[in-house]
């Protein structure tokens, strides 16, 4: 399977097509993590796969010293427009090791996992999240809800977004959820594929443990409100060092 992600995260057609994620629906999020984590002020916080930076920001405005990296160099390059001297960016593979025991907690949020086919290159993941933490240390991954997708067959949706046509078609294809996505504007078309790993909550719980982490508890939404297998918008774990 191709390194899809590298094609498609670093167009301007990503940007667009996602641009309904906001800084809201962000902070309502983060700020419902720091509270349940009664995170201290100044906590260190590593944001891995961040995108252009909007939860590491809303960490900084709650007065935590964040990382975020990313493996998008267009999109790290957005981030750094937010960079000071407790919130930093760097372009980087969250399959590397980043510092030893250094931060409280690391977020990996918005199904920023699940993009390899070699489950080794997954739990090289889990590894360098492990080294990453300080002993007690939290990680939180925010997954999509596998339980609610996996009867989908060929789901489609077509939408203009600034003059600009997605044609979307969603399918579940062996062990995978698979978004093909067709961008016309003009006379050219390009076509994108996203593939996500369809985890279910046990398997997710394995990988992480089996590198040393501890898991805590799953949550159903934004809201940090309990997961309900076959109702919950999404599968977020919480784990501990």
């Amino acid at each position: 399977m191709s390194e899809w992600y590298k094609d498609w995260f670093d167009t301007e057609y990503y940007n667009l097509l996602y641009s309904h994620r906001n800084f809201d629906e962000a902070r309502e999020f983060v700020e419902n993590i720091t509270n349940y984590l009664k995170l201290y002020p100044m906590s260190k916080v590593l944001d891995l796969a961040c995108g252009e930076g909007r939860h590491s920001l809303v960490f900084y405005n709650l007065g935590m010293d964040v990382v975020g990296v990313d493996i998008s160099q267009s999109k790290i390059s957005k981030a750094l427009l937010y960079q000071n001297d407790y919130l930093n960016f760097y372009t980087s593979d969250m399959r590397d090791k980043y510092r030893y025991n250094y931060f409280d907690l690391v977020v990996n949020l918005f199904t920023s996992f699940g993009y390899f086919n070699c489950d080794k290159m997954e739990t090289k993941i889990a590894k360098s999240i492990f080294t990453n933490l300080k002993p007690n240390g939290y990680f939180l991954i925010d997954y999509l809800n596998t339980s609610r997708i996996t009867g989908l067959v060929d789901e489609q949706e077509e939408k203009v977004i600034d003059n600009v046509e997605f044609k979307i078609t969603k399918f579940v294809k062996g062990n995978w959820i698979v978004k093909e996505i067709i961008v016309c504007e003009g006379n050219k078309c390009r076509i994108f594929e996203e593939h996500v790993k369809l985890y279910s909550m046990d398997e997710l719980k394995r990988l992480f443990e089996q590198v040393g982490l501890k898991f805590q508890k799953a949550f159903g939404n934004y809201k940090m409100s309990d997961y309900l297998e076959s109702e919950s918008e999404r599968m977020i774990l919480l784990f501990k060092k």
